[in-house]
């Protein structure tokens, strides 16, 4: 009469026993992926002929003679990822991925925030002779992220970037550092997460034998291509990196603390200074 029970409880330690196997397996097969990059100046010519500068992200130790998205990096889920970054920017920057948490999330580059001059009280339809002076503002995030610091010469900035146990999925990477300056400038790649399909050659006896991959358990594919789709202003772009050429010739980082061009003017620091349209 207990037969039933013991089979069954029998079943029960087998399936547990499966279980921890598997996560045994799953740990033992996570692997280390170090990637090094480097952010530097570089640029792109556009399908009409156009120059545009750009900022890129390329394999340290290489040189990117023309932009393209930083490489596509490629991991399995579960993996860590180590990014190693190099600066050779005359502003620091970072790297984020979107959608995956690590990296040093959570310990934000804080920066002051302008000061902002008193003006003069308008209302309608008098003019006060009164002015009114806004109050200081609190520092700012200008990074997401611990940054790589700017290179000064020949000095170039490092960070380091690590992720634990990395979700499936197809996720952008770019700068974390004043994304809306950096990024259009081209700092952007695709990290791809998934278990990639395997190819076992053809022998003499048997036929080439495709081992699908999986990006999620229950979704299995043969083939993938990952597109990246983004855009580029030839203005924006130009104006930013001539203000890096400048700062690059005056030894010195680019001035991010002035809130205008014309700020930056009255204390004589124009050159190394972001111009107001970005």
């Amino acid at each position: 009469m207990n037969t039933p029970k013991v089979v069954k409880r029998a079943v029960l330690r087998a399936a547990a026993a499966s279980a921890v196997l598997l996560v045994a397996a799953g740990v033992a097969s996570a692997a280390n992926v170090t990637v090094n990059l480097t952010a530097q100046r570089t640029s792109t010519t556009l399908p009409d002929g156009m120059t545009v500068p750009m900022w890129g992200y390329c394999t340290t130790g290489s040189t990117c003679a023309s932009w393209a998205p930083g490489p596509t990096i490629k991991a399995a889920p579960g993996d860590s990822l180590t990014i190693n970054l190099t600066n050779a920017l005359p502003t620091p920057t970072s790297i984020v991925i979107l959608g995956q948490l690590g990296g040093g999330l959570g310990a934000p580059t804080l920066a002051p925030s302008p000061a902002h001059p008193a003006r003069p009280l308008t209302t309608w339809p008098a003019v006060s002779a009164s002015t009114y002076t806004p109050p200081a503002q609190p520092d700012r995030a200008r990074s997401f992220v611990p940054e790589a610091a700017a290179q000064l010469g020949t000095a170039a900035g490092t960070q380091s970037y690590t992720w634990a146990a990395l979700q499936p999925g197809t996720y952008l990477y770019e700068t974390g550092t004043q994304p809306s300056i950096q990024a259009p400038m081209g700092l952007y790649g695709l990290l791809v997460v998934t278990s990639a399909p395997t190819v076992t050659a053809a022998t003499p006896t048997t036929p080439a034998a495709v081992t699908p991959g999986h990006a999620y358990p229950t979704v299995a594919y043969d083939a993938d291509v990952s597109l990246l789709f983004s855009e580029i202003d030839p203005v924006q772009n130009a104006a930013v990196d001539a203000v890096a050429a400048k700062a690059i010739a005056a030894g010195t980082a680019i001035d991010t603390t002035k809130p205008s061009a014309a700020a930056c003017a009255a204390v004589g620091g124009d050159a190394t200074c972001y111009p107001p349209a970005v």
